[in-house]
């Protein structure tokens, strides 16, 4: 042998069955009836023996029945011959380990150093047969693992980024009024969420599994006073289905009953009224899903409709016109509808066929009609026929694609693209894929949870939102979540 990477075995499976005491052939009676059993004599030759290999273990394996020998070979020799003696005729798995010491120091739990590649053949009277086994050797590694919960949801803020992970916690990073987080650290007080929001002022709110609904940031938006850094359970009816922050209130789902609490300067509730804020109180609103924006909230019924009600002084509401509601009023010829996403100052829906719509501000190209144009009502994005969720920004929308892509468009340092330039039609994120969950909201940076459950994040970083460097992410980087 030249090489110690490997060894061969060769089995010679002799012909020559017997029966004990006698040199003829074996009587073919049935065992059970007083006669032997078909049996083969089976010698194993070893080709040159591995520097250091002291002891070889053989098992043979016919249906259930094992037989393993263990015999001493000498380190080094050119040849070796083990006889494994009598075994039953039939389909045989051949397995092999050779150690490094003596076999009367070997036992069941002893590491082997070399390992065969098992073998199987058939062991048939009155047939030579010849099976060569390769020994490998053994080296074990030691991984230390550790097991992280997976990451399942994103919730961007303004300056802040959240992940839901699997076991129900959540883990938060970024800028919280007075300090900035530079990596992610758990949210106390809370092991059990399935589903959590993020806003403005460093407002945070997570859906219990009980149905309950816990916040955090700023205390007086939900009609306590002061701040809390841990979550603070709110009062709203339950069951809650779904809740979504804006800058400066927050919106629940009560079945399909919208709940609303925070301010009301601009009438974003839709309850009829401007201010009368504070804690969660019914809107009368009864629709599917609700998204809140910058001062402005949209509705999304079970037929596929919009509605919304706010601030408009730059068409958010896509109604046609600039004038504040205090009901929630119908987007101008948007049906269809499966998704809606409220940044800052735009609106965007997503469509059942894979389209997108969007209106509102577009000083940055937001919109995604390839102009910078204001819209007062929806216009479809350029080139988007595959889409499958939608989120908005400050001055950005992102679109996550069938594929698994990610395409982005408006404020230049969100994109993604590391160019930095403003861009008034889609443009997919370099070398990003495997893309299964995407957020941003009303900030100026995205992130996405990928296939293999890593978490990469890109944009503005000024507050450490993205990652801990504080500069500028002009493409995806990764997060470490601890």
């Amino acid at each position: 042998m030249t090489k110690i990477e490997s060894s061969l075995v060769s089995l010679m499976l002799g012909a020559a069955a017997f029966l004990a005491g006698a040199g003829c052939a074996p009587d073919q009676t049935a065992p059970g009836q007083g006669q032997a059993e078909d049996v083969t004599e089976v010698e194993v030759a070893l080709s040159t023996v591995p520097t250091g290999v002291q002891c070889v273990r053989v098992a043979a394996t016919i249906g259930s029945s094992t037989t393993t020998v263990l015999r001493t070979v000498m380190a080094g020799a050119s040849s070796a011959s083990i006889d494994i003696g009598q075994l039953g005729t039939g389909n045989a798995t051949f397995n092999g380990a050779a150690f490094n010491l003596a076999c009367a120091s070997v036992t069941g739990s002893t590491v082997a150093n070399w390992i065969a590649v098992p073998v199987m053949t058939t062991l048939s009277l009155g047939v030579s047969n010849k099976v060569t086994m390769t020994f490998l050797p053994n080296n074990p590694v030691t991984v230390n693992g550790n097991f992280l919960p997976a990451p399942v949801e994103l919730s961007l803020g303004v300056d802040q980024s959240r992940v839901r992970m699997a076991d129900g916690t959540i883990r938060e990073w970024g800028h919280f009024l007075a300090f900035s987080l530079l990596q992610p650290a758990p949210v106390g007080g809370i092991n059990d969420a399935v589903q959590v929001a993020s806003g403005g002022s460093a407002m945070a709110c997570a859906r219990r599994a009980t149905g309950g609904v816990s916040c955090w940031g700023i205390g007086s938006l939900w009609g306590s006073s002061g701040m809390t850094s841990a979550a603070v359970p709110i009062t709203i009816a339950t069951p809650i289905n779904q809740i979504s922050l804006g800058a400066t209130y927050g919106c629940g789902m009560n079945i399909d009953a919208e709940n609303c609490w925070g301010q009301n300067n601009s009438g974003q509730f839709g309850n009829g009224v401007i201010g009368g804020g504070g804690a969660p109180a019914p809107t009368g609103n009864l629709v599917a899903r609700v998204a809140a924006g910058g001062s402005h909230t949209c509705v999304l019924d079970s037929a596929g409709q919009v509605f919304c009600a706010g601030a408009n002084q730059f068409g958010q509401l896509g109604t046609g016109n600039n004038m504040q509601l205090t009901t929630p009023g119908p987007v101008v010829g948007l049906t269809g509808t499966v998704e809606v996403a409220l940044g800052t100052l735009h609106s965007c829906a997503l469509r059942g066929d894979g389209t997108v719509r969007c209106w509102g501000f577009n000083g940055s190209g937001q919109i995604g009609n390839g102009t910078t144009n204001q819209r007062p009502t929806p216009d479809q994005v350029v080139g988007i026929t595959d889409a499958v969720h939608v989120v908005a920004g400050d001055q950005h929308t992102c679109v996550l694609r069938q594929m698994g892509t990610v395409s982005c468009w408006g404020r230049g340092t969100t994109l993604g693209d590391g160019l930095g330039q403003d861009r008034s039609l889609p443009g997919d994120v370099p070398g990003l894929s495997g893309v299964i969950a995407l957020d941003s909201h009303l900030g100026n940076h995205t992130c996405a949870i990928l296939s293999d459950r890593t978490v990469k994040c890109w944009g503005e970083n000024g507050q450490a939102q993205v990652d801990g460097t504080l500069a500028w992410a002009g493409k995806p980087v990764t997060v470490v979540l601890q």
